[in-house]
């Protein structure tokens, strides 16, 4: 996942006893170590995490709160890691898995360093990628 874009303001990932999960905390039995709130969207919030087994950077994914429960989105979650699982390509971040704990369902997902695709569209003229841009990433695919 992207880093540009991130937020200084912790994001809202609770526990299911309601207490706030903050930078530093562990998931997933202490797999995972919150690090940094990097973004928010319709379709679920993206923390920068230390995975202490393997010892690297990851991104994980949730569902925005207003999705968390809802079983259509977890199996929507589901099949969104099981799909992505199946592609590979330089320019496609890798998904790693699916996991669960007492905070909700997240992905884990290859962290990758940089400006989102959000805040480099909205630094071109009129918020618009001109073509000239976008050709050569097109013609990577």
């Amino acid at each position: 996942m992207n880093a540009g874009g991130g937020s200084a303001t912790p994001g809202t990932w609770s526990t299911a006893g309601g207490s706030e999960v903050r930078p530093g905390l562990g998931l997933a039995k202490g797999r995972f170590r919150l690090v940094q709130h990097l973004s928010r969207g319709g379709m679920g919030e993206v923390w920068l995490a230390t995975d202490e087994v393997l010892r690297q950077p990851v991104a994980l994914k949730r569902l925005p709160a207003e999705l968390r429960g809802d079983i259509v989105a977890m199996e929507t979650l589901r099949q969104e890691t099981s799909r992505s699982q199946r592609l590979a390509h330089p320019s496609i971040v890798r998904v790693n898995d699916l996991h669960e704990d007492e905070s909700g369902a997240f992905i884990s997902m290859e962290y990758v360093d940089g400006q989102s695709a959000v805040v480099w569209r909205l630094a071109q003229p009129q918020a618009v990628v001109p073509w000239s841009l976008l050709a050569p990433l097109v013609a990577q695919t």
